[in-house]
């Protein structure tokens, strides 16, 4: 693990490949119709929402709160 970054390569490794999953999930389901391959990629979400909860979990407070208030402030401009 790299101390400086707070960061598993391997973990990050892992999150790259459940976005890779839902890409290719994606593509075969808007160009085919349907899922023909790949029919259980749909299982990379909850991989992918797993490994970024891990993430969101091992973030300081500080950062947490700086970006909820900026995604608040983003939709409040949209409004």
């Amino acid at each position: 693990m790299d101390i400086t970054k707070g960061r598993d390569w391997r973990i990050e490794f892992l999150r790259f490949m459940a976005t890779l999953g839902i890409a290719i999930f994606h593509f075969e389901w808007i160009y085919l119709g349907h899922p023909v391959f790949f029919g259980h990629f749909y299982l990379f979400v909850e991989l992918f929402f797993v490994l970024s909860g891990f993430f969101w979990q091992r973030m300081p407070r500080k950062i947490k709160a700086k970006m909820i208030m900026l995604a608040l402030n983003m939709y409040m401009v949209k409004q």
